[in-house]
């Protein structure tokens, strides 16, 4: 039970953690008072502020619990105090437990997503922090970094080196994210591109990760700076003929009539023996073993051609062209009717192939909506071989035996294809079956905004109960965002799971289901990125 007024009951439990004689309940009880009392966070950091400058580490753990939970409901009121947060990350890192680095990192994302601005101090520390041995801190790192390089990669400027030392990175998600950074910095200093020029074409040819390779030869191929063979080759002295090769070069007419300059190069040729001017050239290249030696024409003797024997009657008839009623032979029909059914067969063999249309069911504009949208690596691969979607699942309808009206009355959640066409469809499970690989999600799913289930990777698993509730809080009139850039996002954390919803365009709810021990900072980088993707796809349907 607090005694006294609120405000003195914060300023009490600030002063304890300040002293060293904080702890858990400490912080536990100060939250509480916070959330019933959201008038007195903004006095609160600016105590808590204070604590850092400090310089007691041994007190950041309790000062990095207060303010996370102040980022989650207030972030605006840390924006002043991104500079002293960020100075929690220059202690060393063996100063500090690894899941309070995590923390710490998780405020300035949300920090981050609203005031990219303010971060500019942060730049240096986060790309020394893509080679940290934990994985989770790499990717948080590079989630600020991108929400930071995107508007102001003007800050990149003098981090040249640490780039370029990122390429050179041990770790495979490390050259990914420098990568990608370059991509975007180079679109205001093209020099980062020469400069690292060398390495990225190492990684795009000769890496064996296929997302590292597509990658750096996607940022080669923007900034049109690929590999090219340039040599030259050494002239080399003209060979000098004999003065009977002929060379048309050589022949003038006084007009430019062709049947003229027929005639003086019928004229010019009279005489000349090509075999031995050829002999001659071949010589004088060294390449005496290609000339053939000539063919005795004597010893050639030339087959004798049979005579037709020819009976004395038909003889005798020919020589004096008579024809008898009995040479004329009336033609078998069948013979006939072979005869020309041949003919018209070779004709049709001569013709061309007939063309063969595939995809015949993908309208045009769809394949053109797919080659706009396979600016993500993982996708390439997949819809490359786009072929005919709706043939394939008729196919298998059929095999299966299942009818439009065979799963009528049924209460499961199934997704509904009729919202969004098959290949965007197709596209949707792609990203959907790429992001379950990750260990820590446990389903992940897109509905519209009344609840309607579009893909899930477990769909069995969706409840169109809490589907409603979400979405009558994501798209309610009055919490539709002013700031561009932000979605409105929703988390829910109970005992055994994790659960974030964002919107999209206010018309869907991308939500995500996680393992309850999972850090913030990476699910959200993990979401807006999907987002991302699927807003792209879902404007061009």
């Amino acid at each position: 039970m607090v005694f006294g007024s609120p405000k003195k009951h914060v300023a009490n439990s600030i002063k304890k953690i300040k002293k060293g004689r904080g702890s858990q309940k400490v912080v536990r009880s100060l939250n509480k008072t916070l959330a019933e009392h959201p008038e007195l966070m903004e006095d609160a950091v600016y105590q808590l502020v204070g604590i850092i400058q400090t310089d007691k580490v041994e007190n950041f753990t309790y000062v990095i619990e207060v303010m996370l939970n102040i980022a989650e409901v207030e972030p605006d009121l840390l924006a002043n105090s991104s500079d002293a947060i960020i100075r929690i990350l220059e202690f060393p890192e063996d100063s500090l437990d690894i899941n309070y680095i995590l923390k710490t990192i998780d405020i300035l994302g949300m920090i981050a997503s609203r005031y990219p601005e303010l971060m500019q101090p942060s730049v240096k520390i986060f790309l020394q922090k893509l080679d940290n041995p934990n994985s989770q801190i790499r990717s948080a790192s590079f989630y600020i970094l991108d929400l930071i390089a995107k508007p102001y990669p003007e800050y990149f400027l003098n981090c040249t080196l640490d780039l370029i030392r990122s390429l050179h990175g041990l770790h495979i998600d490390e050259r990914l994210y420098a990568t990608r950074l370059i991509g975007d910095i180079a679109l205001i200093s093209p020099d980062l591109i020469d400069e690292s020029r060398g390495v990225l074409s190492d990684l795009a040819y000769k890496h064996p990760d296929t997302t590292v390779r597509q990658e750096a030869y996607d940022i080669l191929k923007k900034f049109e700076v690929e590999d090219k063979v340039t040599t030259e080759e050494p002239e080399e002295e003209p060979l000098e003929f004999e003065k009977d090769f002929i060379s048309l070069i050589d022949i003038q007419t006084e007009s430019n009539d062709l049947g003229e300059l027929a005639d003086v190069l019928a004229e010019s040729i009279k005489g000349i023996d090509f075999e031995e001017s050829a002999s001659e050239m071949l010589k004088s290249l060294g390449m005496d073993h290609l000339i053939v030696k000539p063919v005795d024409k004597g010893s050639e003797q030339e087959p004798m051609e049979q005579e037709e024997v020819v009976p004395e009657e038909e003889k005798a008839d020919i020589e004096t062209d008579i024809l008898t009623a009995g040479d004329i032979v009336e033609p078998d029909p069948e013979e006939t009717e072979y005869i020309n059914k041949t003919q018209e067969e070779s004709i049709l063999n001569k013709l061309p192939p007939k063309p063969v249309i595939e995809n015949k069911k993908t309208p045009e504009h769809a394949m053109k909506r797919i080659g706009r949208l396979v600016t993500d690596p993982n996708l390439i691969t997949r819809l490359s071989d786009v072929k005919d979607i709706d043939e394939k699942k008729e196919e298998e309808a059929q095999e299966s035996g299942i009818s439009d009206m065979a799963d009528a009355g049924e209460d499961k959640k199934k997704p509904d294809e009729n919202i969004v066409d098959d290949i965007t469809l197709d596209m949707i499970n792609t990203i959907f079956e790429e992001l379950s690989n990750e260990d820590w999600i446990t389903n992940v799913g897109l509905v519209t905004k009344d609840g309607t289930l579009i893909s899930a990777s477990k769909p069995d698993s969706m409840d169109k109960t809490a589907f409603n509730k979400i979405s009558n809080m994501l798209c309610f009139e009055e919490t539709l965002t002013k700031k561009e850039g932000f979605r409105n996002r929703v988390s829910i954390e109970l005992s055994d799971k994790l659960m974030v919803a964002l919107s999209i365009d206010h018309e869907y709810i991308l939500t995500v289901f996680t393992v309850p021990d999972v850090q913030f900072g990476i699910v959200l980088y993990q979401l807006n990125r999907t987002a991302d993707k699927l807003e792209q796809i879902l404007q061009s349907c």
